[in-house]
């Protein structure tokens, strides 16, 4: 049932009726956490995100992603409620999460850690609206990410934090986490030029940017 209904939200998403779409993907979200899990399998799981956490400890892109997440003038995209640490997170109940955004070798946990979802489509939003666009912080990927100061238009809510796993050179390690759902990274390459020519939304949507993170 859960894969016909991620087909209907994506179809949905396509024809640009992204508030329906997303009334089908908060159904998807209540449901794969509602699924009964023993004692067991939740203490496996707990297990595995703490040691990826614990192996994560000191690597640059882990301890920046702190910084973005956070609540602060340096906050970037999805930021909690509350500050977080290694250790509450390592604290923290985490479940599977099977989510379409979701693309091995990246594998998916979640938990009902609050924050804010700082991930706009660019669509819905005043065209001339003003972004700045940036280098991606995420270790060395050279992608270019489309920023929107949250002074400029609301902050939705988020109920759970998403993190995402996968290899690295001594073990599996955490790639990335924040609240909200995942969302399929730009594809856009990271170029000097464009902090010059694109200055709004309008703009940023001409050159291929879909999605834009709120900053601050």
């Amino acid at each position: 049932m859960l894969k016909s209904l991620v087909k209907i939200a994506n179809k949905l998403d396509s024809l640009g009726l992204t508030k329906e779409a997303d009334c089908i993907d908060r159904f998807i979200i209540d449901k794969i956490a509602s699924f009964s899990y023993t004692e067991q399998d939740i203490g496996k799981t707990i297990d595995r995100v703490a040691a990826a956490i614990k192996l994560s400890i000191g690597m640059p892109h882990f301890d920046n992603a702190f910084r973005m997440r956070n609540p602060s003038k340096e906050s970037e995209g999805s930021t909690f409620l509350e500050p977080q640490t290694p250790e509450s997170l390592m604290r923290a109940e985490w479940h599977p999460y099977n989510h379409p955004a979701i693309s091995l070798p990246a594998v998916g946990f979640m938990s009902q850690i609050p924050g804010y979802f700082g991930v706009l489509e660019l669509s819905n939003l005043n065209s001339d609206m003003p972004v700045e666009i940036v280098k991606s912080h995420k270790g060395a990927i050279n992608e270019a990410v489309c920023l929107i100061s949250s002074s400029d238009t609301e902050r939705p809510k988020a109920d759970h934090t998403t993190i995402l796993l996968g290899p690295g050179d001594s073990g599996e390690i955490v790639w990335t986490f924040f609240p909200g759902p995942p969302i399929a990274p730009s594809s856009l390459a990271w170029d000097d030029s464009l902090q010059e020519t694109i200055r709004t939304v309008r703009e940023a949507i001409s050159a291929g940017f879909k999605y834009g993170k709120l900053s601050g």
